[in-house]
């Protein structure tokens, strides 16, 4: 008993000025502390003791009238051990606690970047594409539309986790059309082809959340199709069936690309995006891609 009074408590002593400068913020964390400093200043007390009546004939255990009171010395220790071991993994348990907030925030700040990435990049893009092929004398109204959708576009990413605007799509056409209006013109502009085939209704219904980013990732995709694909042709396809709420097929007969080689590059900031996105909506996607022909497709998994 002596042994494990006097380890406790130079484990406690050892611990305490570490614990004595650590700044506490809120009243159960200076309970705890307090509560620390306690059991370090009894698990002292009671050593010194243990080690009077072991070691001082007169104040040995065995001349004690009462056994009783022995007895319920040594429960006192064995309690106070057992509020140590409580302490300590409480202690811990704020350790990890802050971790996983520590964690929460850099995925934050990484989404936010993808966010940037994806959204406000995309319409920079699209942007930038429409004003250096538009053939006609541009008027003030046309060119604050584009302003006002790069505004739009910028809000939504600063509100996109707070977004109650987007609506469930009835049908997959509904689903598209804010993105045909976005790219169709450009693509004529481009003098690309483009071809849309969509279910007529959806079979099987997801949330509102993979449709949302579902877009997302299209928007991305059309945009990297723009900005590296010299492709002519594209073809869109968006259908479901009884085992996959949704399939995303996109060709393009363009130059091709290795996604393999942009991953060991450490590029493709838009590539890495898209995987994380649909991993977190439980959906692949699979690249198929060399000179002239490049397929890309999604898949929404059950």
């Amino acid at each position: 008993m002596l042994i494990l009074a006097m380890g406790t408590t130079f484990i406690l002593l050892h611990r305490l000025p570490q614990l004595l400068k650590t700044p506490t913020f809120n009243l159960t964390e200076k309970s705890l502390k307090n509560l620390f400093i306690l059991i370090t200043a009894i698990f002292i007390f009671r050593s010194i003791a243990l080690v009077i009546f072991i070691y001082i004939p007169e104040h040995s255990p065995i001349n004690f009238a009462n056994y009783s009171h022995w007895f319920m010395n040594q429960l006192t220790i064995l309690i106070f051990t057992l509020l140590f071991v409580i302490l300590i993994f409480i202690g811990n348990l704020y350790k990890n606690l802050d971790i996983q907030k520590s964690n929460i925030k850099i995925q934050e700040k990484i989404q936010f970047s993808y966010d940037v990435h994806d959204i406000l990049g995309s319409s920079v893009v699209r942007s930038i594409t429409h004003l250096s092929h538009y053939k006609k004398p541009m008027d003030n109204q046309h060119f604050l539309s584009l302003l006002q959708q790069l505004k739009h576009d910028l809000l939504h990413v600063t509100h996109l986790h707070q977004d109650t605007t987007y609506q469930l799509p009835l049908t997959p056409t509904l689903w598209a059309a804010p993105i045909r209006l976005h790219f169709d013109p450009i693509f004529l502009a481009l003098e690309m082809e483009i071809q849309w085939k969509f279910s007529e209704m959806w079979h099987t219904q997801s949330t509102l959340h993979d449709y949302h980013t579902l877009g997302i990732v299209l928007d991305e995709i059309l945009t990297n199709l723009i900005k590296h694909s010299h492709a002519k042709q594209i073809q869109i396809h968006l259908y479901d069936s009884a085992l996959y709420p949704f399939i995303l097929d996109i060709a393009d007969d363009g130059i091709g690309f290795d996604p393999q080689q942009i991953q060991q590059n450490h590029q493709g900031i838009g590539l890495r995006s898209m995987q994380q996105r649909l991993n977190n909506i439980q959906a692949k996607m699979h690249i198929q891609s060399h000179t002239g022909k490049t397929f890309i497709q999604i898949i929404k998994l059950p």
